[in-house]
This record gives structure tokens, C-alpha cells and sequence, in this order.
């Protein structure tokens, strides 16, 4: 194990060479890293999960230079890890990363693609999709009295055909009746 600040001074190739290097981690290992750092990994754009490339190289960067390259990373006062786009920079500019990598055992990079392509698929899944918009719309419906219910139960769905057309074949029939109830004036009365 070296530290990341003595690596760095009076840096040279020969320094790269001296790190003691794991060529492989077990697989339980491998996937406590990866979910460890999942959540990380993805956002919410305009109601779709993406991967945020930049944490994406910042924090598969760090991982083979901790894991692998057994280099550690100072904390701060907070006992947080100080890696960001300063430590990344260097890394990548002085070719630490590509020496590593190429040591590094080739299904962890596997796994880690997999394992984010997974997650953003299950996000993403319309069944994810449908359960944060029900969820949104029952928040929404407690917030405000049965006269406006409504409305904004309209105003809700048509916002999520908008977005999500498909959304309009699953629920149907479902859709149907609620536009019989808006026609129809059913609904109006505030009840106490």
C-alpha cells in the first residue's frame, strides 16, 4: 500500500513498477465494490435514469487505483476520501490508470458494465416508470381537497402520456373511465 501523496512526489515511471499491483479480486469482492458505488453512478434526466459519465471515470479510476493499485487516498476532516477531478487528472496525465488497467483481471470491467446496464435497465423499466409516477400522483392527490382532485388527476395523466405515451396501452380501460369522470362532472363536490 503507498499513499497517493507519496506516489506523487518526485514522481517518476519507476515508481509505477514498485506499486504492487492485484491482478485479480474475488467476485464477492468485485460486486460489494460495484453496488457500493451503483447509486453513484446513475441520475434522473427528465424522469429517465442515465449514467453520469464524469463519476463514471472518476469512480472507476479510483477503484483500480485503490483496489488494484493499493493506492490510498487521503481523507479530510470529515473522513470523507479526497478523489476528484484534481487526483483524476493526474492519474490519467501521468499514465498511472493505463498501467494499471492493464493488469487488471478483465471480468471486473465486465461486471461493471453489466452491472450498470442492469440497473438502468430495471430504473427504467416501465413497471419502475408506472410505480414513480402512481407514486408522485397519490403525494400530489394527498396534498389537495377532493374538488381539485380532479384536475389534477387530468393534469397528471396527460403530463405522463406526454412523456410516456406507451403508458396509455397499459392502463386502458383505466384511462377511459377517468375520462368518463371529467366528462361527466363527477367529482366536483368538496366533501368535509
Amino acid at each position: 500500500m503507498i499513499k497517493f501523496s507519496e506516489l506523487k512526489e518526485n514522481f517518476t515511471k519507476e515508481k509505477l513498477e514498485e506499486l504492487e499491483v492485484k491482478t485479480y479480486l474475488p467476485l464477492a469482492e468485485k460486486m460489494g465494490i460495484i453496488d457500493g458505488i451503483i447509486d453513484s453512478l446513475i441520475i434522473e434526466d427528465d424522469g429517465i435514469f442515465v449514467l453520469d459519465v464524469r463519476m463514471k471515470e472518476l469512480l472507476l479510476t479510483y477503484v483500480v487505483c485503490k483496489y488494484y493499485g493499493q493506492i490510498e487516498f487521503e481523507e479530510n476532516e470529515d473522513g470523507i476520501i479526497e478523489f476528484n477531478d484534481t487526483e483524476y487528472d493526474w492519474i490519467q496525465e501521468n499514465g498511472v490508470y493505463d498501467y494499471l488497467s492493464t493488469d487488471v483481471d478483465y471480468t471486473f470491467f465486465d461486471i461493471f458494465y453489466k452491472r450498470i446496464e442492469q440497473e438502468l435497465e430495471k430504473r427504467n423499466s416501465v413497471g419502475a416508470v408506472l410505480n414513480r409516477f402512481s407514486s408522485k400522483l397519490i403525494e400530489k392527490l394527498n396534498d389537495i381537497g377532493d374538488e381539485e382532485k380532479m384536475k389534477s388527476l387530468m393534469n397528471l395523466t396527460d403530463e405522463a402520456l406526454v412523456r410516456y405515451p406507451f403508458i396509455k396501452d397499459i392502463i386502458g380501460n383505466d384511462f377511459k373511465q377517468i375520462k368518463q369522470v371529467k366528462k361527466s362532472g363527477k367529482g366536483k363536490k368538496k366533501v368535509k
